[in-house]
Parts: structure tokens; sequence; C-alpha cells
């Protein structure tokens, strides 16, 4: 009912080692950056992540506020 505002910050990356990532740099398009969806819109775009060589990426982590402890994790096994 509410535009739902989002950012490339609030997302991070997990890898088979546990090891946590925040996002790269990169030039691919479309890049998320910030922005806000109103309801019955979608986004879709790329958030780049560097790990190390061997290390398997695990989950996609969400925290939608900064202060606040409540994450949606996305297993990508």
């Amino acid at each position: 009912e509410e535009a739902y505002n989002y950012n490339v910050l609030e997302f991070s990356l997990q890898d088979n080692q546990d090891y946590s990532y925040k996002n790269a740099t990169t030039d691919i398009e479309p890049y998320i950056t910030t922005g806000a969806i109103q309801p019955g819109q979608t986004t879709r775009g790329f958030i780049p992540f560097e790990i190390p060589t061997g290390n398997e990426p695990a989950k996609l982590i969400y925290t939608p506020n900064f202060w606040d402890t409540s994450q949606v994790i996305i297993e990508l096994n």
C-alpha cells in the first residue's frame, strides 16, 4: 500500500566459509543502487560481490533497516 525504499548497502553475501561481503563496484548495467518501489512495481538489476577463488556464494542477506535486527536470508544452494 506504500512505497518501499531500498538501498544496495542493505545487501550482503555470505560464502560457504561463513565470511560476509558487501557489494563491489561495477560498470555492469543495470546496477541496483537506491530507489523506491511503488505498490505493484518490481525492479531488477545486478549487485556484484567479490569473494575469494574457491569459496562459493551461500546466502544473500537483506537487512532492510540498519538499526533493526530483522533480516531476509536467501539460500543460494
